[in-house]
């Protein structure tokens, strides 16, 4: 198996873990303090994970010009998209909110072909439909967007279109991934903080779990850092199709943490997803033999 392969399955299998989390977390945590406190968890195990393995040293080859546009890049694939979705699951719920950010591995895709100037194949036409398609069902089986608000539907969208341009401006800038991620959410946790600090959203918490949670969430955003490493060692366009595993794990996770039921739509959204990801590996692979 190829190193971005098990890079980006890595990071899909942290990120659905994420979503339980986020959800219990949301009981007690105004959404600024959750994002605020888990990016500063991540930030620290960024830090940590550094001088652990000595790159740190790396920073000293970076110039202002370089951490001044890390930052900003930071701002909107992590702070920006991160805030942006968060908002879009207050006013859509999460299940119209996921298929909605659910557009960002398609946009990668587009934006791939366009700054990469990557080559655009019908494998990926054809997985991106049945991926998006599982998704749809999944996210969709409630009843769709029972609350009809186009705002939500907006911003959520922009949240997609941050994350998906950071994905593919991050293949194209990354120097050094672990340093690159660590500026990210270290400018990232700031923005949150003030952002935080300034609507009054830091809010007293008594339940255990709830900080348990966020822990979790923060541990587990390394992700992010699977998902850059992936991406520069692959092509986006190949890498994002497996994103689409995120929501058939996060629904058994969900099955197996919260009860929740698993129903007929449940398993084709999940058949679609996985049989999608499946062709893409059996068409790379008969490619490559040609």
């Amino acid at each position: 198996m190829k190193k971005a392969t098990i890079y980006a399955l890595t990071s899909v299998l942290l990120w659905s873990t994420l979503a339980p989390a986020v959800s219990y977390s949301m009981r007690e945590m105004s959404m600024l303090m959750m994002l605020f406190v888990s990016l500063m968890i991540t930030s620290f195990v960024y830090i940590a994970v550094a001088f652990v393995t000595g790159e740190h040293q790396a920073i000293r080859d970076y110039t202002p010009k370089r951490i001044a546009g890390l930052s900003m890049l930071g701002l909107l694939g992590i702070f920006g998209y991160m805030s942006l979705y968060n908002t879009g699951i207050e006013i859509l719920g999460a299940q119209d909110a996921c298929v909605i950010n659910y557009l960002w591995p398609v946009l990668t895709t587009v934006f791939a072909v366009f700054i990469l100037k990557e080559k655009l194949r019908l494998s990926h036409v054809i997985v991106l439909v049945m991926a998006f398609a599982g998704t749809a069902i999944i996210t969709l089986k409630a009843g769709g967007f029972q609350s009809g608000n186009f705002d939500g539907v907006l911003i959520t969208a922009a949240g997609a279109v941050c994350y998906a341009l950071f994905s593919v401006l991050n293949k194209r800038y990354a120097k050094n991934e672990l340093i690159d991620m660590t500026i990210f959410y270290i400018v990232s946790t700031i923005a949150a903080g003030i952002a935080c600090a300034v609507t009054g959203g830091f809010t007293p918490v008594e339940d255990p779990g709830t900080w348990l949670a966020v822990i979790w969430i923060g541990v587990s955003s390394v992700s992010y850092l699977f998902w850059a490493k992936a991406l520069s060692s692959g092509k986006a366009a190949d890498v994002s199709a497996l994103a689409y595993l995120t929501p058939a794990l996060s629904m058994i996770w969900s099955i197996l943490l919260l009860g929740e039921a698993f129903d007929a739509r449940s398993l084709l959204g999940l058949l679609l997803i996985v049989s999608g990801c499946a062709y893409q590996t059996l068409s790379d692979s008969r490619a490559k033999k040609r």
